[in-house]
């Protein structure tokens, strides 16, 4: 799989101060690993991937990275790693782009569709493994479709954990947005009247592109290049 916005926007947007534990769920080929380890100097970063293509070129990426000895690459599922007993409560952070397709169409190539459709990582499984994970008050932070996003603010507020932050994406002022990117913090408390709906991703939204394309090339936003700044070497006089 390609490097995708998603990743590019959830690895730079996340929140992830002082964090000294990491963990990447459904890591891919490492991207969004690599730059919280970018990021969070002094911090373990582990990508747990099924897709085992994907997990070798991750082991591959990191190893050519200026932080291999922080980055560490698991070829599991994410509910395997999260069940063994010396990762529980351990992670300040998890973060994950995660398959979130759910009953679309699929592609005859099968590590296409692990990576896209929740058949092997569901929202419940996602969660509940990252509630394994992290200690208490660590964070989730995810990118998670526009048209799922009630369902998400629902089991994250049944499982204990309270939203923090979040922020919609669309592809241009021109578009609707159809990406929530959110923080959410383990509080083991379930609230379920909390005051989510006071966040609209309608109304606190960015935009990637500023307008439509010139010639096919993207004219990017400030905001998502301020995002981007210190992982792109070169704009092409986008």
């Amino acid at each position: 799989m390609k490097v995708g916005t998603d990743a590019l926007l959830l690895g730079s947007w996340a929140d992830i101060e002082g964090a000294g534990k990491i963990a990447d769920l459904g890591c891919g080929s490492g991207i969004i690993a690599l730059m919280v380890a970018q990021r969070a100097s002094n911090a373990k970063v582990y990508g747990v991937e099924l897709e085992k293509r994907a997990a070798i070129q991750a082991q591959q990426n990191a190893a050519k990275s200026p932080w291999s000895n922080r980055i560490h690459i698991v070829s599991e599922s994410v509910q395997s790693f999260s069940e063994q007993g010396e990762n529980a409560g351990t992670f300040d952070a998890t973060i994950s782009n995660p398959p979130y397709f759910h009953g679309k169409p699929k592609s005859p190539d099968p590590a296409r569709n692990m990576a896209r459709h929740d058949d092997t990582l569901s929202l419940s499984a996602l969660l509940q493994s990252a509630k394994r994970l992290l200690k208490l008050n660590g964070t989730l932070q995810l990118i998670w479709p526009l048209d799922r996003w009630e369902m998400l603010q629902e089991r994250c507020a049944y499982l204990g954990f309270r939203l923090e932050e979040g922020l919609g994406i669309k592809g241009s002022d021109q578009h609707s947005v159809t990406r929530v990117m959110s923080r959410w913090r383990l509080t083991n408390e379930p609230d379920l009247n909390s005051d989510l709906k006071f966040f609209s991703p309608l109304q606190h939204a960015m935009a990637v592109e500023k307008s439509l394309r010139k010639g096919g090339t993207p004219q990017f936003s400030a905001e998502y290049k301020n995002l981007l700044n210190p992982y792109i070497l070169d704009w092409n006089g986008s």
